[in-house]
């Protein structure tokens, strides 16, 4: 995600810098405005939960250092659980309001930790009544018995444990989702709690010092949106931008309007790609 990356922009001096991201914000900036900030608990506690609910995530193969401790939980008699979110944009808000409904009408929400910590929850409260699990189960084409089951179990078994994946915020109003998803844990009063808790993007991984760089110019330099890389760079002039440096990235074929991507890194005088692999971008370079 961009919140990992270091700005080693200041050592190219004056260049034209982007802004935005592609990546993980939407999540990143939907748990600051939920939570405050994007802080959750060690990966280590994972082995202390028993619900481990997996929210459009895939650790088996993209997080396999913490996948030992999910099977941890797992031998310790905790109950783990997938959901994918590959079907529509709206289904993934859907479920968690439905989930959120039925722990609600059944009694197993924290309203001691809702009324000590929460603001909004009348708001939310009233907002969980369109969703009646004869609705959710239509939207989302998860049967009413499973998802009521789902709901039941994540209430009741504590600690429970709600992790999102990247795939999650990678839709239209995926912020607003993300919330959805992340009130659970708050929900059940699984915050601050060893084996609970919300957890997406694990920046508290993010532990090593920035490299020593030179200071800022103290001109002003120029900034494009990423989401308007392809037109940005194509509309630029006085100066044009004659060379780019890409790493880590393949815009090529990932950000918006990719043939003007192309087009623009195509006119380029030099095209710097650093890369593992041989990637649309990389194919573009000069030098990879």
């Amino acid at each position: 995600g961009d919140e990992a990356v270091v700005d080693i922009t200041a050592a190219f001096g004056g260049c034209t810098l982007r802004y935005g991201a592609l990546c993980c914000t939407a999540g990143l900036e939907a748990t600051r405005l939920t939570y405050g900030a994007n802080l959750h608990n060690h990966p280590r506690h994972t082995a202390a939960s028993r619900f481990v609910l997996l929210w459009g995530h895939n650790p088996a193969e993209t997080n396999v250092h913490q996948m030992r401790w999910v099977h941890d939980a797992q031998e310790r008699g905790a109950i783990v659980a997938l959901i994918d979110p590959r079907s529509t944009d709206t289904a993934d808000a859907a479920l968690a309001l439905g989930i959120a409904r039925v722990i609600v009408d059944s009694g197993l929400h924290d309203a001691a930790f809702l009324e000590r910590h929460a603001v909004g929850v009348d708001r939310y409260l009233d907002r969980l009544r369109e969703y009646p699990l004869e609705r959710v189960a239509s939207i989302t084409g998860v049967r009413a018995l499973e998802i009521g089951r789902l709901a039941l179990d994540y209430a009741r078994l504590k600690p429970a444990l709600l992790v999102a994946g990247f795939g999650l915020q990678r839709h239209h109003h995926a912020g607003q989702t993300m919330r959805a998803v992340s009130l659970l844990a708050a929900l059940t009063g699984n915050i601050a709690v060893a084996g609970g808790g919300w957890q997406y993007a694990n920046l508290n991984s993010h532990c090593l010092q920035d490299p020593p760089l030179p200071p800022e110019p103290t001109s002003v330099r120029r900034a494009i949106p990423v989401s308007r890389l392809g037109p940005a760079l194509g509309e630029l002039d006085a100066p044009r931008v004659a060379a780019a440096w890409v790493e880590k990235g393949n815009p090529a074929s990932q950000n918006p309007r990719s043939l003007l991507v192309r087009e623009a890194l195509e006119r380029l005088d030099l095209l710097v790609v650093v890369d593992q692999f041989m990637t649309d971008t990389a194919r573009l370079a000069h030098y990879v």
